[in-house]
C-alpha cells in the first residue's frame, strides 16, 4: 500500500483536530483501525505477530496479513476527511471558494498516489507454443507442472488461457469444487516425471490431447522441485513428442520422439522430492499423500531410515517395479539396489494415512544415504 507523505499528514491534522473538538473516543478509534492493521501486514516481521497469529484464531483466516489494510484505508480516509473539512470552513471564513479548495486538496491527494519504485512487468507477447495448442488435435490442456487449485502459480496458466482456449482439468481457484482438487492431486506427479500414478488413466478419460511445460515455474519454486528434465522424459517416454519450444514453454502432442530436453539435467549429488511429501523440516520429510515419490541417481545401494506415527503397510517401488511390502512403524532401515548410473524413480505407496492435527500424515523420510556419484 503506498499511502504518500500529504496523506499522513493530513490523517495526524485530523487526529489531532478530533482529538480537541470531539474527545479521544472517536480519534482513537480510528487510529487503532489505521496503526493495526498496518502493524500486522508486516506479519512475521512484526515480533509479536507470531504470538498474536496462534493466541487469536481469527487471525489466521485471512491468508495473507496485508488483506487487512482496507480497514485502515476506511480509517485514514475519515481522519483526512475531517482535516479537509476544517480546511474547507478555515476557506469559507477567508472567502476562499470552497470548491476551488476541494478541488486543490483532491488533485494533491491524487497526485500523492504516484509511485515510480514498481512497474507493471511486460506479459508474453505472440507465443509459438500455444499457436500449436491452438492447432493441437480437439482435446483437453493440460499444463505442466501441476498445482492444487489454491496454489497461485497455477493463475501462470489463466493468462495463457487467453492464447487458447481449451479445457484444462487445473488451473487456479480458490473456490474450486473438491473433484478439482482430487484431479489435481493424481496429474500432479507427471510434472516430476512421475507416471507410476493412476494419471496415465486419467489423462485418456479427461481426454488430454496437448499438454505444455512450462520449465520457467520449476526454478526457484518452493512448491516444485527442478524436475522439469524428468518431466520432459516421461513425456516422450510414454508417447509426447515435442511439437514447438518459444522460450520456456514446450508444447508436447501424441507421437514419438527421442529429442532430449532443452535445458541442463539436474545435479546428481542429491535427492528430487516429487509432489507428495510436506517440506523438509528439522525431522526429514514426511509423506503427505498416500503417494510420494524421489528421484535418486547413481549406481549401488541407497539407504532410506523411515518412521511413522502409527504402523503403515507401505508399497516401495522403484522404477515402477515392486521392491518390497515393509510396515513402517519405528525407526526402519531399508536399502534398495541400483543397477544402473542413471536417475532412478523411488516411489512409496500407502493405501491410507493416519491423520494427525487435521492432515494426512505418512512415513517420514528421517534421513537417507545415496550411492557416490561417479
Amino acid at each position: 500500500m503506498f499511502l504518500g507523505w500529504v496523506k499522513r499528514v493530513l490523517a495526524v491534522a485530523g487526529s489531532a483536530l478530533l482529538s480537541g473538538t470531539r474527545g479521544w473516543g472517536l480519534g482513537t478509534a480510528l487510529g487503532v483501525g489505521t496503526l493495526v492493521p498496518m502493524l500486522l501486514s508486516l506479519a512475521t516481521h512484526l515480533p509479536l505477530y507470531s504470538a498474536l497469529w496462534h493466541a487469536f484464531p481469527p487471525l489466521r483466516y485471512p491468508r495473507v496479513p496485508e488483506r487487512l489494510m482496507p480497514i485502515a484505508c476506511l480509517a485514514l480516509a475519515a481522519l483526512i476527511a475531517f482535516a479537509v473539512d476544517r480546511a474547507v470552513r478555515s476557506a469559507a471564513l477567508t472567502h476562499v471558494p470552497r470548491t476551488a479548495l476541494a478541488a486543490l486538496v483532491a488533485a494533491v491527494l491524487l497526485a500523492d498516489l504516484h509511485v515510480r519504485v514498481f512497474h507493471a512487468s511486460a506479459a508474453e507477447g505472440a507465443s509459438r507454443a500455444y499457436a500449436a495448442v491452438e492447432s493441437a488435435p480437439a482435446g483437453s490442456l493440460l499444463e505442466l507442472p501441476v498445482f492444487l487449485p489454491d496454489i497461485h502459480y497455477g493463475s501462470v496458466y489463466l493468462y495463457y488461457d487467453q492464447r487458447a482456449r481449451r479445457p484444462r482439468p487445473a488451473g487456479y481457484s480458490t473456490t474450486a469444487p473438491r473433484e478439482a482438487d482430487e484431479v489435481a492431486r493424481v496429474l500432479r506427479p507427471l510434472g516430476c516425471g512421475d507416471w507410476t500414478s493412476s494419471a496415465r488413466s486419467l489423462l485418456q478419460r479427461l481426454g488430454v490431447t496437448v499438454m505444455t511445460l512450462h520449465r520457467g515455474l520449476y526454478l526457484g519454486n518452493p512448491v516444485v522441485a527442478d524436475t522439469a528434465w524428468m518431466a520432459w522424459r516421461g513425456l516422450v517416454d510414454h508417447g509426447w513428442r515435442p511439437v514447438v519450444t518459444d522460450g520456456a514453454v514446450t508444447t508436447f502432442e501424441r507421437g514419438s520422439s527421442q529429442r532430449q530436453p532443452p535445458f541442463a539435467e539436474p545435479p546428481h549429488a542429491d535427492a528430487l522430492f516429487c509432489s507428495g511429501w510436506y517440506r523438509l523440516d528439522a525431522r526429514g520429510r514426511q509423506m503427505s499423500s498416500g503417494h510420494a515419490a524421489l528421484w535418486v541417481y547413481g549406481q549401488g545401494i541407497v539407504r532410506l531410515f523411515l518412521a511413522s506415527p502409527e504402523p503403515l503397510p507401505i508399497r516401495l517401488s522403484v522404477d515402477g517395479r515392486l521392491h518390497s511390502h515393509p510396515t513402517v512403524h519405528r525407526l526402519v532401515e531399508l536399502r534398495v539396489g541400483l543397477s544402473s548410473e542413471r536417475w532412478h524413480l523411488l516411489a512409496l505407496d500407502a493405501p491410507r494415512l493416519p491423520e494427525i492435527g487435521g492432515k494426512p500424515r505418512g512415513a517420514r523420510i528421517v534421513a537417507y544415504a545415496l550411492p557416490d556419484a561417479r
